[in-house]
């Protein structure tokens, strides 16, 4: 899984849990259908994304806090892949 300071942009459907970073990440990670996450830091705020209901991401530059985690595809189980090809999101970066 990798994170990044971002926020979701086009999403259809959103899941909420209550948990923190961490946990949201830990939750994430263990569960099959999940996809990607967002979460503000220092909140209880999680959103949890599964296959099929998220397409956009925008990477911000950490000054709101906001945190994206999204599950990469890879054929290496030790290390992520260098390039997001592959994957079914697209990351737009704020200007």
């Amino acid at each position: 899984m990798v994170t990044f300071y971002g926020q979701p942009l086009n999403f259809t459907t959103v899941y909420k849990q209550s948990l923190s970073l961490t946990a949201c990440i830990s939750y994430c990670y263990t569960t099959v259908s999940c996809v990607a996450i967002y979460n503000i830091e220092n909140s209880e705020d999680c959103m949890v994304f599964e296959f099929g209901t998220i397409s956009t991401l925008e990477q911000l530059d950490g000054s709101e806090g906001k945190v994206m985690g999204v599950k990469m595809i890879s054929n290496n189980s030790t290390s992520c892949p260098a390039e997001a090809n592959g994957n079914s999101m697209e990351v737009t970066r704020r200007r």
